[in-house]
């Protein structure tokens, strides 16, 4: 007789692997496990988890579906299932999955904050912020329902809730650096952005020291919305291109879609550049590598791949991890925008090089119609997330917006205090300068929930 498997200890020992970062072992004894118990729900559930973080929400999907016809009646489940539904886009389930986890539950404040985050995917701030006022009626001292209740308010024009929230959350924080963030939000809710900004850079000193560790912990630090950081910016020369060489140019008014690397990430992503560029059959692919080791070489391979390219040598040797990695991330969008106005470029795409393209590529061009310009609208409200730079469209009615996100991004770099989430910062922020100081929003389509069409991202190489 062959001995039944011990579930408990194999969900366990699954459990160690997964939290030592061995995932696909933790998944492969799940498996095993499951040969032998299809239906276990906890060990389905834990399958689901590991799923998840392998970057496979799909599969996730399909693992909780199966546990979820096995047990409909736990809201714990139903969460779960709700949350990788909403990874994957399909929304409106995931707000049925949450609506019903709360009532299964009504006591949970996860199911109505759930409830709260898939509302807001949707774009129903007032729904959002409703749920997220419910949920916090439950515990008003629970920061993470606190800070979802925050920003939900503000994302829905409650500026005064918004900012009595982020006053609670400042009390809350468990360090300076987060107490002089909320501060500043809290500040910029109540419209008084000379105060906001002065946080924001109190909050930039207090976390410098943490950055030689981890240059990623850098949040609100380049966040800017006072007029006078502006009128700075106005007055400041436009940037200038040294450093940088066109070894070939792309054609005059042409449609271009650029990309911008460093060797390290040229290398990583060769082939799925020149497999990119196989999905172009109109538009033109325009590369910058910075700091490049065999421009000859590069030339070559674009030459081969039917791409325009240029490289730039910024000298940052010497320079910390903070600052280098947001130049090379950042420093694009001031390149792209001077290579279309040098060359009269119809529409400008600036895309993240670890996305695989779909045929035909030069179709998200399209999204343009009737709009100025294109971004992924992440639904949030902080300036260093609520926009991923990850895809961006510019017409060129929008140039003159892509040139006040330059010379935001350029204002740091000169002062050497530029950090990580620059980018972010620059495209949301110069936004609001647009609507609010310029008195000309940009009409913006927000291919959040569309982009899958035209573009697949390597979920696992990291933001």
């Amino acid at each position: 007789m062959t001995a039944r498997v011990d579930l408990a200890a194999l969900r366990r020992r699954a459990g160690e692997l997964a939290r030592a970062g061995r995932l696909t072992e933790a998944a492969a004894r799940l498996h095993a496990g499951l040969a032998e118990a299809a239906h276990d729900v906890a060990t389905l559930r834990q399958l689901a988890a590991v799923q998840a973080r392998l970057g496979q929400p799909t599969e996730a999907v399909e693992t909780l579906a199966h546990a979820f016809a096995l047990d409909r009646a736990n809201p714990a489940l139903a969460r779960q299932y709700a949350r990788v539904l909403a990874r994957v886009g399909e929304f409106e389930a995931a707000i049925a999955l949450s609506i019903r986890s709360f009532s299964l539950d009504p006591g949970a404040i996860d199911g109505l904050s759930l409830l709260a985050s898939c509302r807001a995917m949707r774009e129903d701030f007032a729904g959002a912020s409703a749920a997220a006022e419910a949920a916090l009626s439950l515990d008003r001292a629970r920061p993470g329902t606190l800070e979802l209740a925050a920003r939900l308010a503000a994302r829905h024009g409650r500026m005064d809730c918004a900012a009595r929230h982020f006053a609670g959350l400042e009390a809350l924080a468990a360090s300076p650096y987060g107490a002089v963030l909320n501060r500043g939000l809290a500040a910029h809710c109540r419209g008084d952005n000379e105060t906001a900004d002065r946080c924001f850079q109190s909050a930039a000193d207090l976390i410098a020291p943490a950055l030689v560790g981890n240059y990623r912990l850098s949040l609100g630090d380049c966040a800017r919305f006072s007029r006078s950081f502006y009128e700075t910016l106005r007055d400041a020369p436009a940037p200038d291109e040294a450093g940088v060489v066109h070894i070939s140019a792309p054609a005059r008014g042409r449609d271009t879609v650029y990309v911008s690397v460093d060797q390290i990430y040229f290398d990583r992503y060769r082939a799925q550049i020149v497999g990119n560029a196989g999905q172009l059959a109109q538009a033109g692919l325009h590369l910058h590598v910075i700091d490049p080791v065999d421009p000859d070489g590069l030339a070559a391979f674009c030459h081969s791949t039917g791409a325009s390219l240029s490289i730039e040598r910024p000298g940052l040797a010497g320079q910390a991890k903070s600052f280098s990695a947001t130049y090379y991330a950042s420093i694009r969008m001031v390149r792209a925008l001077q290579l279309a106005r040098r060359h009269a470029l119809s529409r400008l795409a600036i895309i993240d090089v670890d996305g695989t393209w779909q045929s035909p590529a030069e179709a998200m061009f399209t999204l343009l119609d009737g709009h100025d310009l294109v971004h992924v609208d992440t639904g949030g409200f902080y300036p260093w997330t609520t926009i991923n730079a990850s895809l961006a469209i510019y017409r060129p009615s929008s140039y003159d917006y892509l040139d006040l996100v330059g010379r935001y991004i350029i204002y740091f770099i000169a002062a050497g205090t530029a950090r990580w989430r620059l980018d972010q910062c620059a495209l949301s922020c110069c936004l609001y300068f647009m609507r609010h100081y310029a008195g000309r929003p940009m009409q913006v389509c927000n291919v959040r929930e569309h982009v899958g069409r035209f573009i697949r991202f390597d979920v696992k190489a990291g933001a």
